[in-house]
């Protein structure tokens, strides 16, 4: 059987990293620098899961845009739209969803219950990592000498 989302939280090495919606975006960018990663959830004060906040909408929503990182609020600028994956789904359903609804990253949620968050880049490495364990074995298979 293939690799589950479960499978890819435990293998992942990307640390979690939770921002808050009232959050200045350039402290939020400064967040994402010091645990190198290139998203992040996004809570607001009661604790609920908001959006993501990414590089992508920064460049895309401030930058480009040439408004102050130090002025504007995550919750100004971060994708409000969250799409999440059950840990028990595949690595290729949680690849057909990003495909389809177009996302980089994705809150794993169990009920109401957050495990986790995955990346476009976890789930490749995954399935590359998978891939290699049955390409491997054959490779070996076919370029064994044979005795005739």
């Amino acid at each position: 059987m293939g690799k589950t989302v479960r499978d890819v939280l435990q293998e992942s090495q990307s640390p979690i990293l939770a921002l808050q919606s009232e959050d200045f975006v350039f402290s939020a960018l400064q967040k994402l620098a010091k645990v190198d990663v290139g998203a992040a959830m996004v809570f607001n004060k009661e604790g609920s899961l908001v959006g993501i906040f990414s590089e992508r909408d920064y460049a895309r929503k401030v930058e480009l845009l040439l408004r102050p990182s130090r002025e504007t609020k995550v919750r100004e600028v971060m994708t409000q739209q969250v799409y999440v994956v059950e840990p028990d789904k595949s690595i290729e359903e949680c690849l057909s969803l990003m495909n389809a609804e177009k996302v980089r990253h994705l809150p794993v949620v169990h009920g109401q219950e957050i495990l986790g968050f995955i990346s476009i880049l976890d789930v490749a490495r995954s399935l590359i990592q998978e891939k290699s364990q049955t390409v491997l074995p054959l490779q070996s298979y076919v370029s064994k000498t044979w005795p005739f």
